[in-house]
């Protein structure tokens, strides 16, 4: 992922700017989804958002034609153009800045993003644990009541077959009356 004036990009987003790119710096939706194979139209308007959040792209919605909307516009800038390498792709050593970092600066670095990780790596393994404990209890819950549906059995064969007439269903009430 790079960051671009603070605004993180995903790869979906460096490949909307790679088909920007080869749409000679301006394509519509449909035209982004046809290169770069994102089928719906919402994550490439979110990346167009992104895209302009890190000033990179401007984008415009048409006027409507015929009763139904135009597709949207997206339209590199010149801090585009100057961030992006001969093939369209964000030149990704630039961006982060790693070459400058030593590696005590990286690790730091690498720690800090690790920090959320594993917070929410902890919850979720506390979720986990308290998910695992309800399933059990309502598997205790449905064997008791598993037991008391035997014995309900046992004691009406231990009866024997009903002699009243109908059958015994239909004289049988459930729920409160």
């Amino acid at each position: 992922m790079a960051t671009i004036n603070n605004v993180e990009l995903d790869w979906k987003a460096q490949d909307v700017l790679e088909a920007l790119v080869e749409n000679g710096g301006e394509a519509t939706t449909s035209e982004v989804k046809s290169y770069t194979g994102l089928e719906r139209n919402e994550v490439i308007k979110y990346r167009f958002g992104k895209l302009a959040e890190a000033g990179l792209v401007e984008t415009h919605q048409p006027e409507a034609r015929n009763g139904r909307p135009a597709a949207k516009v997206a339209r590199l800038t010149d801090a585009a153009e100057e961030l992006l390498d001969g093939d369209g792709e964000v030149d990704l050593e630039v961006e982060v800045g790693d070459d400058d970092l030593t590696i005590d600066e990286r690790m730091e670095r690498l720690e800090k993003q690790m920090a959320p990780i594993r917070e929410t790596y902890g919850e979720v393994k506390k979720r986990v644990a308290e998910l695992e404990e309800a399933v059990e209890e309502h598997d205790e819950e449905l064997d008791g009541i598993a037991e008391e549906i035997r014995n309900v059995k046992r004691a009406m064969d231990v009866d024997g077959p009903d002699t009243r007439d109908g059958d015994l269903a239909s004289e049988l009430e459930f729920g409160d009356d």
